[in-house]
């Protein structure tokens, strides 16, 4: 009787094992590419944040600064300008996975020149030797509408 029972009992259990452990593998597996994914869209959603934040710390210093003289706007300037480059560097190498590379990329150089822009812009607006009309350039750079056109195509 234990000859007929015994080794398909046994074939059962030893499939049963090789196929848990290979599910077991699988399923880590996915959970690390997923915790990488989480981790690095986190990442970018805390610099983009910190990329927006210091925008609009720009802009409310040359809205409520803008009447008064450079020198008074230069050290409030710099340490703005300074962490906005940081974080958009930071930005930038952030891991990005292999299926997500090209776009991700896309959307990381648009955030690099439009920081390189705002930056520039107002560098210009702040050197000693400028006498740019405030209101005048800040009119000219992008507008969030253009920025918006170029993921409607998507």
């Amino acid at each position: 009787m234990w000859k007929y029972v015994f080794p398909p009992l046994l074939t059962v259990v030893i499939l049963w094992i090789l196929v848990s452990f290979a599910t077991t593998l699988y399923i880590n597996w996915v959970e690390e590419a997923h915790r990488r994914v989480v981790q690095e869209n986190y990442a970018s959603i805390t610099e983009a944040d910190a990329i927006q934040d210091g925008a609009r710390r720009i802009e409310a210093l040359f809205s409520k600064e803008a009447s008064t003289d450079q020198a008074t706007i230069i050290p409030l300037w710099r340490p703005i300008a300074d962490e906005l480059q940081t974080r958009s560097r930071n930005l930038s190498e952030i891991n990005v996975s292999p299926d997500d590379g090209k776009q991700d990329g896309k959307q990381v150089a648009l955030a690099s020149s439009l920081v390189e822009e705002i930056c520039s812009l107002a560098a210009e607006v702040v050197s000693p030797d400028s006498e740019i009309d405030l209101e005048n350039k800040l009119e000219v750079g992008v507008s969030p509408n253009s920025a918006s056109s170029d993921n409607d195509g998507k």
